[in-house]
């Protein structure tokens, strides 16, 4: 894995200042920096998770970069990592080609461990956490047509996923708008508190982006 750093002059030019020894045993599909920039976590087709302190400075040595923890995640390529805000601590997700879409926690240092997960038909395309004011809530997408929620309660419990049917064919992409979009639907927050749940977007092999309101049931 290589690390680019960006320097400004005239013009703007990209230089390698490192190189990570993964040590993944397959293709890396995702790397992802935390909130801070401080760690790296990576995700490979041999279904394992790799978390990386890249905060030592000089990154062109090798010693400047520590494999905090690897571990089995997934049993099949992982696809695509997201980091939740640290507000709710360190907290990451991930989807891939079994089907699954699982959130991961550190619960002690180095130790990570999952709290919650969904299995849908298909593989799991995508994934992407709500903007932090809503409350620790993730998106995920999958190749059966589906999209699915999983929501964490003030009580530390999770909600059981919610899942639609979004298109006809996979769905490879999904975003959350701002919490400024307009939407005026609200949900219960981490804080016990209620914050605006904005519009996502869905995109599809369909060849079609679909917009996605929340609304109450009645």
């Amino acid at each position: 894995l290589r690390i680019l750093h960006v320097k400004r002059y005239n013009s703007i030019m990209i230089e390698k200042t490192g190189i990570i020894e993964t040590k993944h045993e397959g293709m890396i599909h995702d790397a992802q920096y935390d909130y801070y920039g401080k760690k790296l976590a990576t995700c490979s087709s041999d279904g394992t998770i790799s978390i990386f302190d890249v905060s030592k400075g000089d990154l062109s040595k090798g010693d400047n970069v520590v494999r905090l923890s690897s571990f089995k995640a997934h049993n099949g390529p992982i696809w695509q990592l997201a980091w939740a805000h640290p507000k709710y601590g360190n907290v990451i997700a991930s989807c891939g080609f079994d089907r699954k879409v699982i959130v991961w926690k550190e619960v002690k240092v180095n130790d990570w461990q999952e709290v919650t997960s969904h299995e849908h038909q298909g593989s799991v395309n995508a994934i992407c956490w709500a903007p932090w004011e809503c409350g620790l809530k993730l998106l995920a997408c999958s190749a059966d047509g589906t999209i699915s929620l999983l929501s964490r309660r003030p009580d530390d419990s999770w909600d059981k996923p919610l899942s639609i049917q979004a298109h006809d064919m996979g769905v490879n992409c999904v975003s959350w708008a701002s919490v400024n979009s307009g939407n005026d639907y609200f949900a219960e927050d981490y804080n016990d508190k209620y914050a605006p749940l904005p519009r996502i977007a869905t995109g599809s092999c369909d060849k079609s982006i679909k917009i996605w309101e929340f609304r109450d049931k009645d």
